[in-house]
């Protein structure tokens, strides 16, 4: 399975990753689950991490929400054994109540500690890995 980053992503250290990105939830927020019914979500949400933290536009921010959903979407559909299969559509739902959470409510952990820039150019540069 291949997910979307920007490669500043993909060329950080664990170490690096591991300082900026906490996985589901906003830091000292809500404990939110990093599984959708027993599917390891985690990586969608370092990858969400990482966007916010070096994103600096709003189009950044409504992309990296985009990619968060495409990637959720990516793990959820990657297997094709039958109890997978029979658990997508409840996992795609919850996929979706992720991403509206997010797309709703990001804007604090978002612009936290920077100015905002309603600029809609996207800054980001990633690809498929």
């Amino acid at each position: 399975m291949k997910l979307y980053a920007p490669i500043s992503y993909w060329e950080a250290t664990e170490e690096e990753k591991n300082e900026i990105c906490n996985g589901c939830g906003a830091k000292n927020g809500l404990d939110v689950p990093d599984t959708f019914y027993g599917l390891d979500i985690s990586a969608a949400c370092m990858i969400h991490d990482w966007m916010y933290h070096i994103g600096s536009t709003l189009a950044d921010k409504l992309f990296a929400d985009a990619i968060f959903r495409l990637n959720l979407s990516l793990i959820i559909d990657d297997s094709n054994k039958w109890y997978n299969k029979a658990l997508a559509p409840l996992r795609h739902s919850r996929a979706g109540k992720y991403y509206t959470a997010v797309a709703l409510w990001g804007d604090t952990a978002y612009w936290d500690n920077r100015p905002t820039n309603e600029d809609m150019f996207i800054t980001f540069k990633g690809e498929f890995r």
